[in-house]
């Protein structure tokens, strides 16, 4: 059976050249989360996510090994939502995805949420952000993706009438909102023990022994040191 979450920050290494060709920082899978379709890999050299099809992958004991880096695609599926907050279609909290189970050909056997065990036919729909489970008192409920926004053509301004300014009216400039950071992708790195000191530019990302949280993803996602994070975190 494949844990996900032992796999994660594992090196990928290339029989071919005997080369380094990235981490697994994640899994993609079915938007439903009844199959893992391969693996999320962060190039060493560019950053670029691919994706690691499982019947490319020779072995993963201590690495993951493939031929050569023409194994990783272009990803396909939906970001595991390890780490992420679960409900079901009543709307009830039922913690946070822990564990995703599956046999070796990719097919999820159980999904761990909170203390309790699931079956992937539970589950409703699943995105980056989190995951909607069925209800017993919704046993017959299905769902469909919604359907994507038409675009619309923007109507013309109107004209206005013809006026002489001798000058132009002053504008107030408003601070630009600074937008919300996502570490939804990184989510499984929550709880995970730092191995070695991280650094930034002389400055202290997350110390040896400290947990990971919230924080510190956003620290090294600033300083572009998530794979570093990643490589140099463990479960306890």
């Amino acid at each position: 059976m494949i844990n996900v979450t032992d796999i994660l920050s594992k090196e990928v290494l290339s029989l071919s050249d005997a080369a380094p060709i990235g981490i697994i920082a994640n899994v993609y899978m079915s938007p439903d989360l009844s199959r893992i379709r391969g693996w999320t890999v962060v190039e060493e050299e560019s950053d670029d996510e691919k994706l690691l099809p499982l019947p490319r992958i020779i072995g993963r004991t201590d690495v993951v090994t493939v031929m050569n880096i023409s194994a990783l695609k272009t990803p396909c599926g939906v970001k595991c939502p390890l780490g992420m907050r679960v409900y079901d279609s009543e709307g009830r909290a039922l913690g946070i995805l822990r564990e995703v189970i599956a046999d070796e050909t990719g097919k999820t056997a159980t999904l761990s949420i909170g203390e309790k065990d699931y079956a992937p036919s539970d589950v409703l729909r699943a995105s980056r952000s989190g995951v909607i489970l069925r209800s017993p008192a919704h046993g017959d409920l299905h769902v469909k993706r919604a359907p994507a926004k038409k675009s619309r053509r923007p109507r013309p301004a109107a004209q206005p009438a013809s006026v002489v300014q001798d000058v132009a009216p002053e504008t107030e400039t408003l601070p630009q909102a600074t937008p919300a950071i996502s570490y939804g992708e990184y989510a499984f790195l929550l709880g995970r023990t730092v191995s070695k000191d991280i650094v930034a530019d002389g400055r202290m990302i997350a110390k040896e022994g400290t947990q990971v949280d919230a924080e510190i993803i956003e620290k090294a996602r600033k300083q572009g040191k998530l794979v570093e994070l990643t490589v140099n975190s463990k479960k306890v």
